[in-house]
């Protein structure tokens, strides 16, 4: 450990930290600790009342060899109240930089400290479970307690109440609404299990999770009491990524210069190699879509030309939907609505959807974590061809559609580049 006293026996030691420093650029992305190390807004003002050459000087301690801190180019410091503390180091142009930094973060760090989590019983009718989740604001998830007979919990999301306006369409069943959540989970979730992770997972850890079970949600459990923390998605891995992009960091591989076109990051093709619906499609052929594809959103293709119209996601379908509902939220008046509204007239035009083969990847990033409710980017190029609807925005003209970039997608990318 580097000294904090002012003992003159420490003066040699200081010293040397003093010249290391000096020799060594170090880089303290900054991150404020939670729980049992959350500072208070006093310790905050005492901290940034710290002077840089007093914080730097004498106050740091390692939790790692320090052999391998003097070898390294970079340090990731984590402040405290009246140190920095060194949890990780890496060299110049070594891909392992975003690993050590996801590695000194936590769940517990990447959670919330306001955090609402939508909590529902089991024999909750799955009618009202739907109604409840489409009024509460994306992103949208909820945890069934006492789901199974073994105590445990089950997830429930808008790609499930989807799944459960889906089930009651093709069987033409009003009474499913009617039946428990219970119901729901052992008949049509088919006993899906709840991915979770422990709030001391770290966030390289919890990357992991999310590219290798493609899933949007993962709830976080205290590692002792077993209760609920906070809700995570890829999003929150995202914006730490930013912050070490920002930091001035040399890095392998630089997001900043690599383009989505030059490493064909995330899905790349035509309508072939890509879910789409047309125009004029119903709104109940979308829903199928998005459950038999699996995907968050589906891009809106002319009929006539095959250009970009539109993107729609699973979260603007269920808010299109209940508008058109209004209060008198009948089966038959729902299943009436999506056979008979089409696509087009569920699209949204005020969030940016797409950017273009030569969007670095940094800058995919930031318009993906800038706004919550997208969760995906579709790829286009501009065609020769005049817009071909009166739906079609003039951020989407003469699109022709060929790739499609996701949070997950990034996180694979970067994963990856380190194991190589």
């Amino acid at each position: 450990m580097f000294p904090t006293s002012n003992n003159n026996n420490n003066c040699e030691e200081k010293q040397q930290e003093k010249d290391f420093c000096n020799k060594r650029r170090i880089v303290a992305v900054r991150k404020l600790s939670m729980g049992h190390q959350r500072q208070s807004g006093d310790e905050r003002k005492f901290a940034s009342s710290l002077s840089p050459d007093k914080a730097r000087a004498g106050h740091r301690r390692l939790s790692i060899p320090e052999r391998s801190l003097l070898n390294a180019n970079y340090a990731i410091l984590r402040k405290s109240i009246d140190r920095f503390e060194v949890v990780g180091s890496f060299h110049s142009c070594h891909s392992e930089a975003y690993r050590n930094f996801l590695q000194s973060l936590s769940c517990y760090d990447l959670s919330s400290v306001h955090t609402m989590i939508v909590m529902m019983d089991s024999e909750l009718q799955i009618q009202k479970a739907v109604q409840l989740l489409s009024s509460h604001m994306a992103p949208r998830f909820a945890v069934i307690a006492n789901a199974r007979v073994d105590g445990q919990w089950a997830p429930f999301t808008v790609t499930d109440c989807l799944l459960a306006l889906s089930q009651a369409h093709r069987k033409l069943d009003g009474q499913l609404g009617e039946q428990t959540l219970r119901f729901f989970i052992e008949q049509i979730q088919s006993g899906r299990r709840l991915i979770s992770v422990d709030d001391q997972t770290c966030a390289w850890d919890l990357a992991r999770v999310f590219t290798l079970n493609r899933v949007h949600r993962v709830p976080v459990f205290n590692v002792e009491s077993f209760e609920l923390v906070g809700v995570l998605s890829p999003r929150q891995i995202t914006q730490e990524l930013l912050k070490l992009v920002s930091s001035g960091c040399s890095l392998s591989p630089d997001l900043k210069s690599i383009t989505l076109g030059s490493r064909l990051i995330g899905i790349w093709g035509g309508p072939e190699s890509i879910a789409t619906i047309k125009e004029g499609q119903s709104c109940a052929q979308a829903i199928d879509l998005f459950l038999e594809k699996q995907v968050s959103s589906l891009p809106v293709l002319s009929a006539k030309d095959g250009n970009l119209l539109g993107v729609l996601d699973k979260n603007g379908l269920l808010d299109r939907l209940f508008e058109h509902l209004g209060s008198h939220q009948t089966p038959e008046r729902c299943f009436r609505l999506m056979e008979e509204t089409p696509v087009e007239d569920l699209l949204s035009q005020t969030r940016r959807r797409t950017v273009s083969p030569n969007c670095s990847v940094v800058d995919a990033m930031r318009i993906l974590t800038d706004d919550n409710l997208i969760s995906s980017l579709f790829i286009t190029e501009p065609t020769s061809s005049s817009p071909s609807s009166p739906k079609s925005t003039n951020n989407e003209k003469g699109e022709r559609l060929c790739g499609v970039i996701s949070h997950t997608d990034i996180l694979s990318f970067v994963i990856n580049n380190d194991s190589q």
